[in-house]
């Protein structure tokens, strides 16, 4: 992985502000697109917005990112589809996306869904000292209770199977707020709902 050549000097340059192009460049060399990207010259925002790295993002191309937008796009990259060479044919790199950088380089898994108590990611007390999340009726530990703060939520579920852990359970952006004013509300009384 080189993140170095934008300078063309080999200079890292650590104390200099980075643009969005230059963050998603980083960032999408950390996920195995440098080939792709120079071989298919292929834009980099183009492919960072293609893959979801620009998700949630504000700024604008050769804007400052500020510290809000490049932990946003940390966070996107590890969820991002990494690439890879699939095979060679006729001197033509055939590629292909591989698992998300969270799974492919990190080792972990993770699951969105809502957080019910009933099916797919389900909160309990498997006793009174420790906490667990059940991901598809298999029981993994956590250290924080979950259980009041995300019932109900739509959530993305990070965690190990060999460790059977949860990392982390984090809100997605699924979550939306419902504002009802009294005088919104209307007498249903004698209606049914098929």
């Amino acid at each position: 992985m080189c993140i170095r050549d934008r300078y063309g000097d080999g200079s890292f340059r650590p104390g200099q502000e980075i643009t969005l192009n230059e963050c998603a460049a980083i960032l999408t060399r950390c996920a195995g697109y440098a080939d792709y990207l120079k071989l298919e010259e292929v834009p980099v925002l183009i492919a960072a917005n293609r893959a979801g790295l620009l998700d949630g993002v504000g700024t604008r191309e050769d804007e400052k990112v500020t510290r809000s937008d490049a932990a946003k796009m940390i966070y996107n990259l590890l969820f991002m589809d990494c690439m890879t060479v699939n095979e060679i044919k006729d001197q033509d790199m055939i590629y292909r996306k591989d698992r998300s950088f969270i799974q492919a380089v990190m080792g972990f898994d993770y699951m969105d869904g809502v957080i019910d108590g009933i099916g797919g990611i389900s909160l309990f007390e498997e006793s009174l000292k420790k906490d667990a999340v059940s991901i598809n009726n298999q029981s993994y530990h956590t250290r924080r209770n979950y259980t009041e703060a995300y019932l109900g939520y739509h959530a993305r579920v990070i965690f190990t199977r060999e460790d059977k852990e949860v990392i982390a359970v984090v809100p997605t952006n699924k979550n939306a707020v419902l504002k009802i004013e009294a005088d919104m509300i209307e007498d249903y009384t004698g209606n049914t709902y098929q």
